[in-house]
């Protein structure tokens, strides 16, 4: 089997350092540390195993998720990469949140 690459859009990095941040802020470095890195292991396992989030119902077409602990990853499945496109707060509304994310192909 053959692992994908993992890559982010700016607002997927903008996302993440955004939570670090407030987890940093609200409970400390080691929480911080330790919910970084459980998104992190999230992240990586889709490059293993891509299709483990269900696909979005709606718009943007092809988009998948997976929720992990208070927020979820959005994500598409490129052809040798998993494209991480947003990590949102489970409370975001994400239909405003993933508009213009649509497909770039």
């Amino acid at each position: 089997m053959s692992h994908r690459s993992l890559q982010f859009t700016a607002a997927a990095r903008r996302d993440f350092r955004s939570i670090q941040r407030y987890t940093l802020r609200t409970w400390g470095k080691n929480r911080r540390d330790a919910y970084a890195d459980s998104l992190n292991a999230a992240m990586h396992e889709l490059t293993q195993f891509p299709a483990l989030g269900p696909t979005l119902d709606g718009e943007p077409a092809g988009m998948r998720y997976r929720p992990i602990n208070d927020h979820v990853i959005y994500y598409r499945i490129d052809e040798d990469a998993i494209s991480i496109v947003r990590i949102l707060h489970k409370r975001m509304d994400i239909v405003r949140q993933l508009q213009g994310q649509g497909s770039t192909k």
